[in-house]
């Protein structure tokens, strides 16, 4: 059985921005530009899962690692990206079943609407308070850490190679959409040479030898 790549984690793992139907990817994607799981696979020669989610919090990056954890074989790649904290789940009703969805500071998020129309000021009010004072307390960063890192313990005793990375503190230096599109695009997400630069910085790390896209 071939071994696989499996990525999970955020937009910076789903690719927001330079996928179909983003404005970035229709006007500026080139012949072999590729998201950074694409390019680490080929690199590595794997299969590849990606399960990374636009908008996804840790408790939901989480419990998709839960989901697909009787999946993975010996000699897998298990990828995951550690979100913000100060993203936290709520109930809503979409598509006629009670999900739960992230939700973080910004409530003007157009991606948001449905999750706002389901709430009376006042509730929306108190989910915007806890955020404000309590989410980006350092303890949920601990806590998650704590989490991540015994996720990669149980993944390295099945003999799967587990790496964690953090989107708040690995991105620097990396290029991004705006900065690719000379701020026509006003979007911090990873731009397409952003995820080379930074599939070369997981290489690099992690197995040592410096590859050059």
């Amino acid at each position: 059985m071939k071994n696989k790549l499996w990525t999970f984690g955020d937009s910076h793992t789903a690719g927001h921005g330079c996928t179909k139907g983003f404005e970035y990817y229709n006007e500026y994607k080139k012949e072999g530009d590729e998201i950074w799981p694409v390019l680490l696979a080929n690199e590595l020669e794997l299969s590849l899962t990606n399960l990374g989610e636009n908008g996804s919090s840790n408790d939901m990056i989480f419990d998709k690692v839960i989901q697909y954890y009787k999946f993975f074989n010996e000699g897998d790649i298990v990828i995951i990206g550690q979100t913000y904290t100060h993203r936290f789940d709520i109930p809503i009703i979409k598509d006629n079943e009670k999900k739960l969805c992230a939700v973080y500071w910004d409530w003007s998020n157009k991606a948001l609407e449905d999750t706002l129309n389901q709430y009376s000021n006042e509730q929306k009010e108190t989910i915007t308070n806890f955020q404000y004072y309590f989410m980006n307390d350092n303890l949920y960063e601990i806590r998650w850490i704590r989490r991540f890192n015994w996720i990669k313990i149980i993944l390295d005793k099945i003999g799967c190679k587990c790496i964690v990375w953090d989107v708040k503190n690995e991105l620097t230096g990396i290029e991004t959409i705006k900065d690719a599109s000379s701020g026509k695009i006003d979007d911090g997400h990873i731009s397409f040479n952003g995820h080379k630069q930074f599939m070369e910085k997981i290489y690099q790390k992690n197995w040592g030898a410096k590859k050059i896209l």
